[in-house]
C-alpha cells in the first residue's frame, strides 16, 4: 500500500497527509486527477481506495513485497482491468462486482485504469506473511484465506470475479462518511473494514453455491437505477412512495425493482421503507423533544398503534418506554 502512495506522491505531484494509520492523497495534473485513501489495520489487513479519472489509459503495479498478499477488490464505479505481471491470468471487474486474486508465486498485481472514466475501486490486502508482533491475531486468518483461494493446480494463480453486490458499496460509503475522531474513528473504521471483508468473502461463498445463475437477471444499468431509488428513499423515508410510481419514474418493472431490493437489502421495497421509518423515528425520539404523535407523522406514518407495533418489534421496547429512558444517568465513585 505504501508504495502506491509513494508513487502518486513522487510521480503525480500528489499531496499526502497521514494520521493515525490513515493515508489521504489528492492529485491533479495533465495525466489525471483524483484521490486515494489508505488504512493500515493492526494485523495483516490493509485497505486502499481509488477515486480517480485519468486522461489516458493508466497502469500501476504493486511492489514485490506487497505481492505477498491476497487481494480482494470491489468496484463502486467504472471498471478496472487487472492481472498478475508476467502471467496470463487477468480479468475485468465492473461496477458493483467483487474480485479475489491470489498468486501462488507472489507476482506483482497490475491495475489498469481506462481513460476518461471516473473509477472508484477499493482493494483489501491480506498479508500472507504476518509480522511476529501480530502473529497471534493475524496468522490464522491469513493462512485460512490463502488455503481457501488457491489455484486449481500447483503454481497456478487464483482469480474470481463475483456477481453484483451493492451492499458493499453502502459500507464503503459509511467508511467515507465517518465524522468521529481519535479512538472512536479508529474503532469504527476497523469495524466497517472487517464487515466489508466479511461481505466479500460471503459473496464468494454465495456465488459458489449458485453457480448456475451468478449474475441474476438484472443488468448493470438496472442495478444502478435500483441503487438510485434506494438512495432517494433513504434520504426522504417519510415520502408516500408507491411501487407503481417508483417503477414509472425509473422505467423498471415491479419484478425488477423487487429483485433489485432483494439483492441490495435482502428485503422488499415496502419493508425497506418501513425499516427506514422506524430507524428515523428512533433517532427523532433520541435526539429531539417531539412527542410520540409528532414523531409518527414526521416519518410518514398516520397510525400511532401501527407505529408502536413495528417499533416494539424492532427494538423490543415501546416508543413511550424508550423515550422515558433517554435521560442519561452518570454514577460517580
Amino acid at each position: 500500500m505504501k508504495s502506491i502512495f509513494r508513487f502518486f506522491e513522487e510521480n503525480m505531484n500528489g499531496t499526502l497527509s497521514t494520521e493515525s494509520g490513515e493515508y489521504n492523497l489528492t492529485f491533479n495534473n495533465e495525466i489525471g486527477k483524483g484521490k486515494l485513501k489508505g488504512i493500515q489495520l493492526n494485523g495483516p489487513i490493509s485497505f486502499i481506495e481509488f477515486d480517480v479519472t485519468f486522461n489516458q489509459d493508466f497502469e500501476i503495479s504493486t511492489e514485490p513485497k506487497e505481492a505477498q498478499s491476497l487481494f480482494l477488490g470491489y468496484c463502486s464505479q467504472g471498471s478496472l482491468r487487472f492481472g498478475f505481471e508476467g502471467a496470463k491470468t487477468s480479468g475485468t471487474v465492473e461496477t458493483y462486482q467483487t474480485a479475489i486474486l491470489n498468486s501462488e508465486e507472489d507476482k506483482s498485481l497490475s491495475l489498469k485504469f481506462n481513460k476518461q472514466t471516473e473509477t472508484k475501486i477499493s482493494l483489501i490486502m491480506v498479508d500472507k506473511i504476518v509480522p511476529p508482533m501480530f502473529s497471534d491475531q493475524g496468522e490464522s486468518l491469513s493462512s485460512k484465506l490463502v488455503q481457501l483461494f488457491r489455484g486449481n493446480e500447483e503454481g497456478k494463480d487464483f482469480l474470481y470475479i463475483g456477481s453484483y453486490n451493492i451492499r458493499i458499496a453502502e459500507q464503503i460509503e459509511r467508511l467515507n462518511n465517518i465524522e468521529a475522531e481519535g479512538v472512536v474513528r479508529r474503532v469504527m473504521t476497523e469495524g466497517i473494514l472487517h464487515v466489508i471483508l466479511a461481505m466479500e468473502l460471503q459473496q464468494h461463498a454465495s456465488d459458489e453455491h449458485q453457480k448456475e445463475h451468478p449474475m441474476g437477471s438484472l443488468t448493470t444499468r438496472e442495478m444502478k437505477l435500483v441503487k438510485k431509488i434506494s438512495d432517494s428513499i433513504k434520504k426522504s423515508p417519510e415520502y408516500p412512495y408507491s411501487i407503481s410510481s417508483l417503477c414509472q419514474e425509473n422505467a423498471l418493472s415491479p419484478a425488477k425493482l423487487q429483485e433489485g431490493f432483494k439483492l441490495l437489502h435482502g428485503t422488499t421495497v415496502g419493508d425497506y421503507i418501513k425499516n427506514l421509518r422506524v430507524e428515523k423515528a428512533e433517532e427523532l425520539i433520541r435526539t429531539t423533544d417531539l412527542n410520540i404523535s409528532e414523531v409518527v407523522y414526521s416519518v410518514g406514518l398516520s397510525s400511532r398503534s401501527y407505529f408502536s407495533k413495528i417499533f416494539k418489534k424492532r427494538y423490543k421496547c415501546s416508543p413511550k418506554n424508550y423515550q422515558s429512558h433517554q435521560v442519561p444517568v452518570f454514577a460517580t465513585a
